[in-house]
């Protein structure tokens, strides 16, 4: 699936997404897509725009001119922390001018830019340490693997439940490994768990740091990294903490959602989908507060919504629903 961003005066394109897809598919897609690399001096970039779209110039031996994409417009606003909301707002000629700017500023000898199937994908520094995604999948065993969820900017991989946990009289839950992965540098190599509710087929990742192990795309101990021995830290510490989390799941149906636990969750809300964007989100639960509403109802609530989000944006809502019960 391809689906492009287009606001008032601009449209960035957008690659290939896979959403809980069967594995055989996102796989046979990385190893099918054409990648290539450049690596450049900063001052040998410029950036332009025609008929709304955005585009990259590498001046090299020869001039290169790629369409840029979503997740190369992005990570090039990472650099300096500039606002996406602010640049989807802004007219196109100040929008180009930013990207400009923030490219004279890049303090490196060189970047490198990614390219995919002929569009600029992701522009990193000399100091990013590359993670595959085919790597991580090669350290499972296939039939662990139940699906994939992948865009330019992230990578999750779902194994089989390996426990299950009864937070209430016939609603069960399964727990797996979700395995996090950027090859374009919006996120680190993570293991987490995920939640999975059969009865509605809710999910969310659960955020307990005492679990999450990491391999960082940028520092040096990355050149050491273990995949699979990282894999079987997390499943061993998951084993030694079962008990914990069976405690702290089956505490939520108990817990009741008040006010002040909804203003903080509104906050955080707002931080994924926008400013003020949380009360429009919530309304319908809040209305419903006087009937006595529980954590766990409120967990059921925001997995349920992020379904109807893009990957990226439902991907942030299931870590925020996870965040209420177990941390």
């Amino acid at each position: 699936m391809i689906k492009n961003r287009i606001t008032k005066d601009l449209i960035l394109q957008e690659g290939h997404s896979f959403q809980n897809a069967n594995p055989i598919e996102v796989i046979d897609f990385i190893k099918t897509r054409k990648i290539n690399y450049h690596i450049v001096s900063p001052a040998d970039l410029k950036i332009f725009h025609t008929n709304k779209k955005l585009y990259l110039e590498i001046h090299a031996k020869k001039v290169l001119r790629y369409v840029i994409r979503r997740s190369f417009f992005e990570k090039l606003l990472m650099w300096y922390n500039i606002s996406n909301y602010f640049m989807y707002k802004a007219d196109i000629e100040v929008v180009v001018d930013i990207l400009n700017n923030i490219l004279k500023l890049i303090n490196r000898t060189y970047v490198r830019i990614t390219v995919e199937d002929n569009e600029a994908l992701t522009i990193t520094s000399p100091d990013y340490k590359d993670i595959n995604d085919l790597e991580i999948i090669g350290n499972l065993s296939k039939d662990k693997i139940v699906k994939i969820t992948r865009t330019d900017m992230f990578t999750k991989i779902d194994t089989n439940e390996i426990r299950t946990i009864y937070p209430k009289p016939n609603d069960t839950c399964g727990i797996g490994l979700s395995i996090f992965n950027s090859e374009t540098g919006f996120h680190k190599f993570e293991v987490k768990l995920y939640l999975l509710r059969y009865i509605c087929s809710n999910g969310s990742t659960i955020n307990m740091d005492l679990l999450n192990e990491v391999i960082p795309h940028y520092k040096k101990d990355n050149l050491n990294r273990n995949i699979k021995t990282t894999i079987i830290k997390t499943l061993n510490s998951f084993n030694a903490k079962f008990d914990l989390i069976r405690q702290e799941f089956e505490k939520a149906p108990n817990l009741k959602a008040s006010a002040e636990k909804m203003s903080e969750i509104n906050k955080k809300i707002d931080y994924v989908l926008g400013y003020k964007k949380g009360n429009w989100f919530l309304r319908e639960f809040i209305s419903g507060l006087q009937d006595d509403k529980t954590i766990f109802d409120l967990f059921n609530f925001i997995t349920d919504k992020a379904k109807k989000y893009e990957p990226n944006i439902r991907i942030k809502l299931e870590k925020l629903a996870g965040n209420i019960i177990f941390n």
